[in-house]
This record gives structure tokens, sequence and C-alpha cells, in this order.
């Protein structure tokens, strides 16, 4: 998912991975665990910030 220029990867493990595209690699920028339960769902990027729904809720992270 592109967020603005970034990469941004929700794995379901629930790690987000914020990654720079440059030339044929990723640089990770950051990752964060947004949640400790299983993720199936993908991110919905929203005017201030990501949904995360997990197996029981649905969370709003933001970013600065």
């Amino acid at each position: 998912l592109m967020v603005g220029d970034k990469l941004v990867a929700l794995t379901t493990e629930g790690e987000l991975i914020v990654a720079d595209p440059t030339g044929d690699k990723l640089d990770i920028a950051a990752n964060y665990e947004v949640s400790s339960k299983p993720v199936w769902a993908h991110p919905a990027p929203v005017e201030d910030g990501l949904l995360v729904k997990d197996d029981l809720r649905l969370t709003l992270w933001r970013f600065k």
C-alpha cells in the first residue's frame, strides 16, 4: 500500500512495515507492532492515519 511516498505493509502477525521504495530495493524506514492478534485485513488509509483491523478490534494509527 502506498501512503504518500512510503510503502506500507502489514503482516499477518501484526507488524506494520514502513519503507522507502528506492530503485530496485526497499529501505525500511520503521516498523511497528500494531497488534498482538492475527491480522488478515488490509490496512486502510484515512485522512488522520491508518486503520488496522485485527482479530478483535479496529484501531486508528496516526503518524507524524
